[in-house]
């Protein structure tokens, strides 16, 4: 982090996501990060902010405790867990931990996180709160409150077994598609009409056009947010998404009436439910009774009908 290169790549705006292993920068670059078993620096001027403790009621004071007192809600603080946590709690509903299953996972040491003004908390263990995202300016930051290796006197050790789980990866994807914009095309998300389409794209777009199935193109402004929200989502059909100054496609995405995974009816071969794995059972013959008096009903009908048609006829001659 002390090369020229990364220095001019973190201040250029052009990097979508870095992540931090067991490191932090001394000054937070202009793109979303992700941190692992580190802290973001804290912002600049909360330096000295217990420097004006005797009482003055001046204007200039005043300002200056004011902006103490912002850095410190803007400040990312942790405090060292004594006994190893273990996960009690997930938002399931967050982009990051879409499909994630933390309930197996077992960690030696964490943190607990508290989250700067306006963080979101994802996963909370017996310790406090394990893994959050809260915004900084046009950019997200999330922190892992644990490392994924620890150093010992033996050596280096695993602080979890998280990296050997199914959900590690899947939670890497979706950090990825939620702070580095990397949302494949093949992957396109599926919004129902009128529901609002979150695109989370570079921070190096600041237009982008949406053109939808029918229709001209619209342009969207990004205004310093880390997210680009668009409403104007009740035709049916595929929606692409490009730069405004180019023809190159950013993302996809499709309004649809039916939701992709309600509308898959295919017999699955396994339920996974919290740790456990059910698997499905071979079908079984079960003894069924047969309603046969239909058809009987319907032979004494017809017996029933010639015998009526023959005695007319017999009367008749």
């Amino acid at each position: 982090m002390s090369s020229p290169e990364y220095t001019q790549l973190a201040n250029s705006g052009t990097i979508d996501l870095i992540i931090y292993d067991d490191c932090s920068p001394e000054k937070m670059p202009e793109a979303n990060t992700l941190f692992f078993g580190g802290l973001p620096p804290s912002p600049g001027d909360i330096v000295g902010a217990d420097n004006n403790s005797e009482p003055n009621n001046s204007a200039p004071n005043d300002t200056t405790s004011t902006a103490a007192n912002q850095a410190i809600e803007r400040a990312w603080r942790a405090s060292q867990s004594a006994d190893p946590p273990f996960i009690i709690d997930t938002n399931r509903a967050h982009p990051m931990l879409q499909y994630v299953d933390l309930g197996t996972v077992r960690i030696v040491q964490g943190t607990a996180l508290q989250l700067p003004s306006g963080g979101t908390e994802l996963v909370r263990s017996s310790s406090g709160i394990l893994i959050g995202v809260a915004p900084r300016k046009a950019y997200q930051d999330a922190v892992v409150g644990m490392s994924l290796m620890r150093r010992t006197e033996e050596g280096v050790a695993p602080n979890t077994d998280w990296p050997i789980k199914r959900s590690f990866p899947v939670f890497v994807l979706n950090s990825l598609e939620y702070l580095g914009g990397a949302v494949a095309t093949a992957g396109s998300k599926t919004v129902k009409p009128g529901q609002n389409a979150i695109l989370n794209l570079a921070n190096r777009y600041d237009q982008v056009k949406i053109s939808p199935p029918e229709g001209r193109p619209l342009t969207l402004d990004r205004n310093g947010q880390p997210q680009l929200i668009f409403t104007q989502t009740e035709q049916t059909g595929f929606y692409t998404v490009k730069p405004a100054e180019d023809d190159r496609l950013l993302q996809l995405f499709t309004v649809n009436l039916f939701s992709e995974q309600e509308s898959d009816i295919t017999p699955a071969a396994e339920v996974v439910i919290g740790a456990q794995s059910i698997a499905a059972s071979a079908p079984q013959k079960e003894i069924v009774r047969i309603e046969t008096w239909r058809w009987l009903l319907a032979l004494s009908l017809v017996v029933l009908s010639i015998e009526w048609f023959l005695y007319n006829r017999r009367v008749a001659v």
